[in-house]
Protein backbone atom coordinates (compact mmCIF):
# COMPACT_ATOMS: atom_id res chain seq x y z
CA UNK A 1 0.00 0.00 0.00
CA UNK A 2 2.95 2.51 0.55
CA UNK A 3 4.99 1.67 -2.32
CA UNK A 4 3.41 4.84 -4.20
CA UNK A 5 3.84 6.55 -0.83
CA UNK A 6 7.40 6.38 -0.82
CA UNK A 7 8.27 6.48 -4.52
CA UNK A 8 6.06 10.02 -4.13
CA UNK A 9 8.17 11.13 -1.57
CA UNK A 10 11.71 10.49 -3.42
CA UNK A 11 10.05 12.33 -6.10
CA UNK A 12 9.37 15.39 -3.91
CA UNK A 13 12.69 15.33 -2.51
CA UNK A 14 14.60 15.20 -5.42
CA UNK A 15 13.30 18.43 -6.21
CA UNK A 16 15.92 19.78 -3.82
CA UNK A 17 13.70 22.36 -2.80
CA UNK A 18 12.10 21.82 0.74
CA UNK A 19 13.12 19.06 3.26
CA UNK A 20 10.78 15.43 2.55
CA UNK A 21 11.03 12.60 5.09
CA UNK A 22 13.24 9.86 3.40
CA UNK A 23 11.73 6.65 3.23
CA UNK A 24 13.72 4.19 5.60
CA UNK A 25 11.26 0.70 4.96
CA UNK A 26 7.55 0.05 3.74
CA UNK A 27 5.84 -3.17 3.60
CA UNK A 28 2.88 -5.14 3.95
CA UNK A 29 2.32 -7.05 7.17
CA UNK A 30 -0.56 -9.41 6.16
CA UNK A 31 -3.76 -8.85 4.70
CA UNK A 32 -4.99 -5.32 4.86
CA UNK A 33 -2.12 -4.07 6.89
CA UNK A 34 0.56 -1.84 5.96
CA UNK A 35 3.75 0.30 6.88
CA UNK A 36 5.86 2.70 6.29
CA UNK A 37 9.39 3.92 8.34
CA UNK A 38 10.25 7.56 7.46
CA UNK A 39 12.85 9.84 8.48
CA UNK A 40 11.83 12.42 11.85
CA UNK A 41 11.67 15.78 10.64
CA UNK A 42 12.42 18.20 13.33
CA UNK A 43 10.25 21.44 12.67
CA UNK A 44 8.50 23.22 14.95
CA UNK A 45 8.30 27.29 15.16
CA UNK A 46 6.03 29.51 13.62
CA UNK A 47 5.91 28.92 9.85
CA UNK A 48 6.81 31.29 6.92
CA UNK A 49 3.90 30.93 4.57
CA UNK A 50 5.23 33.20 1.68
CA UNK A 51 8.78 30.64 1.78
CA UNK A 52 6.45 27.67 1.76
CA UNK A 53 4.75 29.26 -0.66
CA UNK A 54 7.97 29.57 -2.84
CA UNK A 55 9.08 26.07 -2.75
CA UNK A 56 6.05 24.51 -3.78
CA UNK A 57 5.91 26.78 -7.07
CA UNK A 58 10.20 26.22 -6.96
CA UNK A 59 8.94 21.88 -6.58
CA UNK A 60 6.48 22.11 -9.49
CA UNK A 61 8.98 23.97 -11.93
CA UNK A 62 12.35 21.19 -11.29
CA UNK A 63 13.23 19.15 -13.28
CA UNK A 64 11.05 15.89 -12.69
CA UNK A 65 13.24 12.15 -12.48
CA UNK A 66 10.36 9.95 -14.22
CA UNK A 67 11.50 9.84 -18.43
CA UNK A 68 8.04 9.81 -19.01
CA UNK A 69 7.50 13.43 -16.66
CA UNK A 70 10.54 15.10 -18.76
CA UNK A 71 8.24 14.37 -21.93
CA UNK A 72 5.51 16.28 -20.52
CA UNK A 73 3.05 13.42 -19.86
CA UNK A 74 1.21 13.75 -16.34
CA UNK A 75 0.60 10.39 -14.09
CA UNK A 76 2.96 8.53 -12.04
CA UNK A 77 4.85 5.85 -11.98
CA UNK A 78 2.66 3.54 -9.94
CA UNK A 79 -1.14 3.86 -8.65
CA UNK A 80 -0.86 4.67 -4.63
CA UNK A 81 -4.46 5.73 -2.52
CA UNK A 82 -5.54 8.27 -0.63
CA UNK A 83 -6.27 7.18 2.51
CA UNK A 84 -8.06 3.93 1.50
CA UNK A 85 -9.49 5.20 -1.84
CA UNK A 86 -7.24 4.19 -4.45
CA UNK A 87 -5.69 6.78 -7.16
CA UNK A 88 -5.26 5.51 -10.54
CA UNK A 89 -2.21 7.38 -12.16
CA UNK A 90 -1.59 6.13 -15.24
CA UNK A 91 0.42 7.47 -17.54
Amino acid sequence: MFEGEALGLKALGASGTTKVPAVMHYGDDGPGRSFIIMEKLDIGGRPDMHAFGRAMAEMHMAEPLDPDAKKGMFGFAVDNTIGGTPQPNPW
